[in-house]
């Protein structure tokens, strides 16, 4: 029913991109402008999730992905997101999906397990879809959100699209598979996630080593933040974990080191991933020192 009558209306959804403090001054304009506007936004606050239904063809991961993240390459379908939204399911017109989770109120631990769910549900052969005509007949028919818009809010969907190009202009997405994943890295002796972030280390590593006028791997700019849920705390959300230590920098270290062994490096890399694991663990029970130094600064 959707896709058969659907029009094309103004781009709304790209305000929600926008900088906070600048969509916050667009919404009340949206409020002021029409009272349907102001039930429209109501409609949407209050919902669970929202659904977009993208005439985009993702034929790669890749393609998929820059479409989850910020519309497609050129951010097409930027005014079918709702960016507030804690949860939003894209479903495109070749019947392949993506999630997108806005993270203020929810973290990833929840959201990976919700959609594991859906899936596993959807892949039962005695899942019901619901698309039995006495189904479909019982619920009401989907009512169209229709938007009353001013040349301040026109100008306003304009700046957003054009702020948001922008943003999506700066973002550089790749992607790489590997022979293995990670039960061969588990055979190894090794965490899969301590394995991963040491990768991202080294690869860090090489680019500001080549990059430096120095040509040296210890100018670093900037560190490394990986989250670490606190869920076993009443209301905890996440934790840091900082996968730069001074093993992890002596083993980046040592892969670029024609006179290192090896042996040499597997030690330290050994070591690098024991404290790596290490730190991750502190993080879990709270005991790490990003939100510690936070509270202080916040206070």
């Amino acid at each position: 029913h959707i896709y058969d009558n659907s029009t094309e209306g103004p781009e709304v959804g790209v305000l929600t991109s926008n900088h906070r403090d600048v969509w916050a001054k667009d919404y009340a304009s949206l409020v002021a402008a029409d009272r349907q506007n102001a039930t429209n936004l109501e409609d949407i606050v209050t919902a669970a999730f929202v659904v977009c239904l993208d005439t985009a063809r993702p034929s790669s991961p890749l393609e998929l992905s820059k479409l989850a993240f910020h519309g497609g390459e050129k951010g097409e379908m930027l005014g079918n997101r709702w960016w507030d939204k804690p949860a939003q399911f894209i479903v495109f017109d070749n019947a392949e999906a993506a999630y997108v989770g806005e993270h203020s109120v929810m973290d990833g631990t929840p959201s990976v397990t919700m959609v594991d769910r859906m899936l596993t549900a959807i892949k039962r052969p005695d899942f019901d879809h619901g698309n039995t005509q006495d189904q479909v007949g019982r619920l009401s028919p989907p009512s169209l959100l229709e938007w009353k818009t001013t040349p301040a809010i026109q100008s306003a969907i304009a700046f957003a699209r054009k702020a948001a190009n922008e943003n999506v202009r700066k973002q550089d997405m790749g992607m790489t598979s590997t022979s293995y994943g990670r039960d061969a890295i588990k055979k190894f002796g090794f965490s899969p996630d301590a394995w991963a972030q040491m990768v991202i280390q080294l690869a860090y590593h090489r680019l500001v080593a080549s990059t430096s006028p120095e040509k040296s791997g210890r100018r670093r700019n900037g560190g490394t933040y990986e989250a670490a849920s606190t869920r076993g705390f009443l209301k905890g959300r996440t934790e840091t974990i900082r996968s730069v230590t001074e093993e992890s920098m002596a083993w980046c270290d040592s892969m670029d080191n024609p006179s290192v062994s090896e042996e040499e490096r597997k030690q330290l890399f050994k070591a690098a991933t024991k404290r790596h694991g290490e730190d991750a663990a502190k993080a879990v029970k709270a005991m790490g020192i990003d939100r510690h130094l936070f509270g202080r600064l916040a206070s």
